[in-house]
């Protein structure tokens, strides 16, 4: 067995070794080959299939490795945009997935909801009108005043009055937010979205925090420093002393501060104070005074008593309202309440918070929690994406790998077809070429001719040997013709493949610092690299701090400071500087404190939000970025300090609070003027209170210089008097000294405000002088005088903008700001945005040599096979027009006998004829084919049938291709370098929401491309607001105004028109620093919109800018209106508040207050905003004349806002008021008109003129094509399928084709062979008849011989 084995193995190798060395695929196409061909011949035949089989097998190797092993990167397009489908393809290839959205600017309020849950206080009976009403009594018992009803009252109303502004700024925040614009070129991811929406939710809550705590101290320490009087007598107690029984007796009328006591969570002190020092407490529990009965009054747990009832209330907590016993305890002390029958049990509140105090409830804006929905699926919806795309590197499949290796078989058998006898040739050249022989000129020369020669007599078209003269020409035309379309297909194939470009995407995974700076310098345009923690924190990227004005650091705001200036005081002259100096010099320091407060908490708050980086940006665009917010930041709290600095001194000057700055030890006499009257109902003497308007006296005559009311600018001297005493307790004074750069001015902040420093500087002459009478008065009036060592400013000009005769109105308006000192720290950004990888676009080369040379050889074959096929019957085509031409020529001569239709049909059915006869005797196949062992017959039937399958084969083959092209387009990304405006619109135009543009500039400001004009209302452009206007039209009045009625316009005239140029001048001032604000902010957009986008986003932004600044002015005033009235501030023109006399001790008597009662029985004391028609009362007449549209009321200012300008509209009106005040000549003004209005009517409230801040009209512009410019696309791109009939395509078709077409001419001859010897074999065996046999036997005979 094994030696048959090995004998049969043998034989196998030595069969294959036969077939190899017998392989010759070079042998004549005849039938005697062999026989007709020397030994030489086929040796060389030989020689060169097996090189050609080398070659062959060597390259299809190489180069079909090599395609498969090179990256093979893939853009793929997702039309079914679903977002399951997107999250599947996300978390696989997030890297390179971009879906633009169709909607690039989409409102949050679309897919955001915000439910705001506030503090159950703010929704409970206990901030209801009903339960605050309760507690109001008209007259206030001075005896009792530490059970004060009122101030209950007060403290409740300010309680629900906090709860509206929280619940009305939280509501207005939650409108802007959802008219925001949400900038979404791309769809976000689901996590990506939350972040960005909670980023910028935080920022809002905590930017409006910032802004109304800041406005509400400043009005804290301006209500305190000013020595505002409260209503509430919680902070001075007035006395009348009767006159005594001197023949000049007169009424002295005087004040005394409250005694506070310390209270280590307010003041930090435990000594004795009063309320002209700190606001403390006045006690530590707020009692309410039983009205039902002579019990003592009743504790409100959690409550406090103050010199303010708003610092009373900010440090109380709201423990009552869980408490059923003191509820049930505020209910039977007071009647109203007990008549409501209320149920306290289903009062009480929920959520049990202990011990907080209303101060830290204000921070949080009285909100619980803010809670958001983001809804995913219809920002999905909205945002549109139309496709996505993304890049992965796959393998080369199946059907890819078998074309790329049919069409590189088809290419190399050509190429090696041709090389092969040509290398074999030039090896048997050199090897039999003789010694002698030599490569010279001559030599050469004869080679090149024998060339020229060769390609000039070159056939591939040669069918056999005997061939007329006539067809050898038109073969060699045909074969030029070939050669000529054969190399310029390569040439322009070569071209194509080599010059073409593709713009692919690559990833580099977890770049450190140095590698993105690397990258991003080499691929600025596209790099993309993903923050892992796209929510950035200011506070890791930044430092930021704040230098204020020396003044705040220096020895002029200390305790120590202010302690000596009070005790430097000179009782004997009122008007010397150095009695109000330390409250000057308080409220310096506390504006001090605010500043820096403000500023702390500002950035506080500013380093708790976070950068949105979704991607890493570069250090240049970071600081800008950066820088943006910040100078956005730090004009943003400088101008609403400014603004509200601004508002509050326009309010104190139009209503003139009633403020005394008097000894704070002791009793002093107060500016009212005391009328006794006889009580007829009580038997008594009575007396009438008047309130007598601040002014100032001249320093040099002592006389009235000005009245406060009626002159905005009202101001004197600073001055400093040296008393001298004299005998009986007498003394008379002298200006000794003005005090450079120190004005007196109607009130506190006035007299602060319009100083300036100068004096307090070194090197200037006044400073020691100062300090020396300061010393001399603090050393005389101080029991245990300490040595003063105050140092004085130093002004340096490099350090400082503020030189030192600037204004303090200027400082503070800067918030007291030197310097802002921002530090932004790149290297922590880039380790917090942390990238996971890095992805960027490059444009290359589509195919590099080897896949050039690859694509040559795959259509070497197609292109070869084609061009054999169509150029002959090209070049026939242009010889039989020649012929026929020629033809037609010499049938002219000859009669047609038939009809020309006759003709054609004739033709074509000949046509048809031959073309089925060829078709069915087609045969490209050669007997040699089929193997030696068949005759001539036989084959060619043989190659009839394998020329049907092959051409069925390659019909079904190519149209496989060509429906799997279809079926897979490949996606492809069209770059077009900085493409020009013009070429922008019409690439737009043709490619729409595909067309993405990257700028190369992210950021620009909106100055750059939008104007904004606002039209103001006509009032505020008129004479009416004019300093000119209100000086002529008041100054025949009288001065002080104390001969008009307290209801009389003329009393409130003065201050109506002062306080609408006011608005005027601060709308205008807020506008525009909104517009300045707003333009010089910057608009970032990494991609270009859309033209449709960009005039929505600006559109969105401006309204959204509009309505901060609305918000701004409206919040500001509603702080002002109803702390004050709160606090129960009383005006000094006596229309809020009177005083009356109540309780007499024989020596003194106690005064009361009393609320002004307006129209519709509307008290003063109940609502801040009671009015009645304006009118000027005749002395002497009982008729009233009642003026257009204008109102009297509280205060000056709540009356005018509730009137109208009809009166500015009425030439007659004008001239009634004229009339009134004496005033008719020279004041030919005529009235505004009342055309051209768009937003506003004649009958407009000036509250609503307010509201909108006097604009009737905005006019803006945007430039888009200027956008453009500043965006200056680096690149656009667009995405697009690759159909069927592409190039590239038509590529692969082509070498398919020939691959095709040598594969399967080697593969049909086989397989019919195979098929026919099944046959033949099948047939053979049913034709074959089997011999039946018969065995008999045969019985044996005997022969003989």
């Amino acid at each position: 067995m094994f030696s048959e084995g090995f004998n049969i193995g043998k034989n196998l190798v030595y069969w294959l070794h036969k077939q190899i060395y017998d392989y010759n695929l070079f042998a004549l196409e005849t039938d005697d080959n062999e026989s007709r061909q020397s030994a030489a011949i086929v040796k060389w035949q030989k020689y060169t299939t097996w090189l050609y089989v080398l070659l062959v097998s060597v390259s299809l190797y190489v180069i079909f490795y090599i395609a498969l092993l090179q990256p093979n990167p893939h853009t793929i397009t997702i039309n079914n945009v679903r977002p399951e489908n997107i999250e599947k393809v996300r978390r696989n290839h997030g890297d390179t997935l971009s879906c633009p959205c169709s909607n690039t600017t989409i409102r949050y309020g679309t897919f955001i909801s915000n439910i705001i849950t506030f503090h159950s206080i703010c929704s409970s009976i206990f901030v209801t009108e009903e339960w605050i009403q309760a507690f109001y009594i008209r007259v206030t018992n001075a005896y009792h005043y530490s059970s004060n009803m009122n101030e209950v009252y007060s403290q409740f109303k300010l309680l629900a009055r906090l709860c509206t502004l929280s619940k009305d700024t939280m509501f207005r925040n939650k409108i802007i937010l959802d008219n925001k614009e949400l900038v979404s070129i791309e769809l976000l991811s689901k996590n990506r979205l939350e972040s960005e929406i909670n980023s910028v939710i935080e920022h809002f809550k905590n930017s409006t925090t910032t802004q109304i705590i800041s406005f509400i101290n400043y009005l804290r320490i301006t209500t305190h420093s000013n020595h505002f009087v409260s209503a509430l007598r919680t902070n001075l107690q007035a006395i009348i002393f009767p006159p005594s029984n001197e023949p000049e007796g007169q009424i002295f009328i005087s004040g005394k501060w409250t005694i506070i006591y310390g209270h280590e969570n307010l003041i930090g002190l435990n000594d004795l104070f009063n309320c002209a020092h700190i606001n403390g407490l006045i006690s530590p529990t707020l009692h309410l005074p039983n009205l039902n009965t002579f019990a003592p009054p009743a504790p409100i747990k959690g409550f406090v008593r103050g010199c303010l009832a708003f610092e009373a209330l900010l440090v109380s907590t709201l423990d009552c309202f869980w408490d059923i016993d003191c509820l049930n305890s505020l209910i039977a002390q007071c009647p109203v309440l007990e008549q409501m029958n209320l149920n306290m049990s289903n009062h009480v509140l929920s959520d049990k918070q202990l011990n907080i105090s209303v101060d830290n409830l204000l921070l949080k804006f009285f909100v619980e929690q803010w809670s958001s929905n983001i809804n995913y699926s219809v920002y999905f919806e909205t945002c549109a994406p139309q496709f996505c795309i993304y890049t992965t590197i796959q393998e080369t499949n199946f059907l890819n790998a078998l074309t790329l290796l049919i069409s590189l078989y088809g290419g190399l058998i050509i190429v090696c077809r041709l090389l092969a006898p040509s290398m074999i040739k030039i090896v048997f050249k050199f090897k039999h070429r003789s010694l002698n022989s030599r490569m010279n000129s001559v030599f050469i020369f004869k080679q090149t001719r024998n060339s020229f020669l060769w390609l000039r007599q070159l056939n591939l078209f040669e069918k056999n040997n005997k061939q007329i003269e006539k067809n050898r020409k038109q073969q060699v035309v045909i074969t030029r013709v070939y050669l000529f379309l054969l190399a310029n297909s390569f040439l322009i194939i070569t071209l194509f493949t080599s010059l073409n470009t593709q713009t692919i995407t690559k990833s580099v995974y977890n770049p450190t610092l140095d590698e993105y700076k690397n990258l991003k310098l080499l691929y600025s345009n596209t790099l993309k690299c993903p923050c892992s923690t796209i929510i950035v924190p200011y506070h890791t990227s930044i430092e930021l701090s704040a230098t204020l004005h020396q003044i705040c650091s220096s020895d002029f705001i200390s305790e120590t400071w202010i302690s000596i200036l009070k005790f430097a005081i000179v009782q004997e002259v009122s008007t010397d500087w150095r009695n109000y100096a330390s409250s000057q010099f308080q409220l310096l320091s506390d504006l001090c404190h605010l500043a820096n407060k403000t500023i702390v908490d500002a950035i506080s708050r500013l380093m708790m939000q976070s950068f949105i980086s979704s991607y890493a940006i570069t250090e240049n665009d970071l600081n800008k970025q950066l820088n943006i917010t910040l100078e956005e930041f730090f004009c943003s709290t400088v101008v609403s300090f400014s603004e509200l600095v601004e508002s509050v001194r326009l309010l104190i000057q139009i209503d003139q609070p009633f403020s005394q700055i008097g000894d704070a030890s002791g009793e002093f006499p107060l500016d009212l003027i005391a009328t006794a009257v006889t009580d007829e109902t009580h038997s008594r003497l009575s007396y009438k209170i008047e309130f007598v308007l601040n002014g100032l006296l001249d320093a040099n005559t002592s006389a009235m210089k000005c009245t406060c009311a009626t002159n905005k600018y009202c101001h004197t001297s600073s001055i400093l008097y040296d008393v001298k005493y004299m005998p009986l307790h007498e003394h008379n004074y002298e200006a000794v000294y003005t005090i450079p750069g120190m004005i007196k001015g109607c009130f506190v902040t006035d007299s602060l405000l319009l100083s300036t420093l100068e004096c307090f500087y070194s090197n200037v002459t006044c400073f020691p002088m100062l300090m020396k009478y300061i010393e001399e008065k603090y050393e005389q009036n101080s029991p245990d005088p300490l040595r003063i060592d105050i140092h004085p400013l130093i002004y340096n000009e490099s350090s400082s903008r503020f030189p030192p005769n600037t204004s303090i109105s200027s400082i503070v308006k800067q918030m007291l700001i030197e310097t802002w000192n921002p530090s932004v720290s790149y290297k922590t950004y880039y380790e917090t945005c942390a990238p996971t990888h890095c992805t960027y676009s490059i444009t290359i080369r589509t195919k590099n040599t080897t896949e050039v040379l690859t694509t040559l050889l795959c259509m070497i074959s197609g292109i070869t096979l084609l061009l054999r096929l169509l150029t002959p019957q090209l070049v026939n085509f242009i010889y039989f027009l020649k012929g026929y031409k020629a033809q037609k020529q010499q049938q002219q001569h000859i009669p047609v006998s038939s009809k020309f239709s006759d003709r054609i049909k004739t033709k074509v059915k000949m046509s048809f004829r031959c073309l089925w006869t060829a078709l069915i005797e087609l045969n490209i196949f050669s007997i040699r084919d089929f193997g030696t062992n068949i005759d001539r017959n036989m084959g060619l039937r043989w190659g009839q049938w394998a020329t049907r399958l092959y051409v069925s084969l390659l019909i079904i083959g190519l149209a496989s291709f060509i429906i799997h092209s279809t079926i897979e387009p490949r996606t492809l990304i069209k770059t077009f370098d900085k493409p020009l405006f013009k070429s922008y619109n019409h690439l737009k135009h043709k490619y729409g929401e595909k067309l993405r543009c990257s700028c190369s500039s992210i950021a620009s400001t909106y100055r750059q491309y939008t104007t904004i004009e606002p039209i103001f209302h006509q009032i505020c452009k008129s004479q009416f607001i004019s300093d000119e206007w209100r000086i002529k039209l008041t100054q025949n009045l009288v001065n002080n105004l104390s001969i008009y009625d307290v209801k009389d316009y003329r009393r409130f005239l003065s201050a109506h028109l002062q306080f609408l140029q006011g608005l005027c001048e601060l709308s205008q001032q807020s506008v525009n620093t909104y517009i300045k604000q707003f333009l010089d902010s910057f608009l970032i957009t990494p991609q270009l919109l859309s033209e449709t986008d960009f005039h929505m986003l600006l559109d969105s932004s401006i309204e959204q800018g509009k309505l901060n600044a609305l918000n701004t002015i409206s919040q500001l005033l509603f702080l002002i209106r109803h702390i004050n009235h709160g606090n129960g501030i009383t005006s000094a023109y006596g229309t809020n508040f009177q005083y009356v006399d109540f309780y007499d001790v024989s020596y003194m008597i106690f005064l009361m207050t009393r609320g002004i009662i307006y129209d519709n029985e509307c008290d003063c004391g109940q609502y801040h905003n009671c009015t009645t028609q304006a009118k000027f009362i005749q002395t002497n007449s009982s008729q009233n004349i009642s003026i257009k549209g204008l109102k009297m009321g509280c205060t000056p200012s709540e009356s005018f806002l509730a009137s109208t300008l009809e009166c500015f509209y009425d030439l007659s009106c004008i001239q009634l008021i004229q009339e009134y005040t004496s005033s008719t000549n020279g004041l030919n003004y005529l009235p505004i008109p009342s055309t051209h209005m768009k937003r506003f009517s004649i009958n407009t409230t000036v509250d609503e003129l307010v509201q909108k801040f006097f604009v009737d009209d905005w006019n803006k512009t945007t430039d888009y094509s200027s956008y453009y410019q500043q965006c200056e696309p680096s690149f656009c791109s667009y995405t697009y399928s690759q159909k069927i009939v592409s190039f590239y395509t038509l590529t692969l078709l082509t070498g398919l084709q020939g691959g095709l077409t040598i594969v399967l001419k080697w593969i049909t001859p086989e397989l019919i062979r195979i098929i026919m010897n099944i046959y033949q074999h099948r047939k053979k065996r049913k034709t074959i008849v089997q011999p039946i046999t018969t065995l008999e036997s045969i019985p044996k005979t005997k022969i003989s011989r």
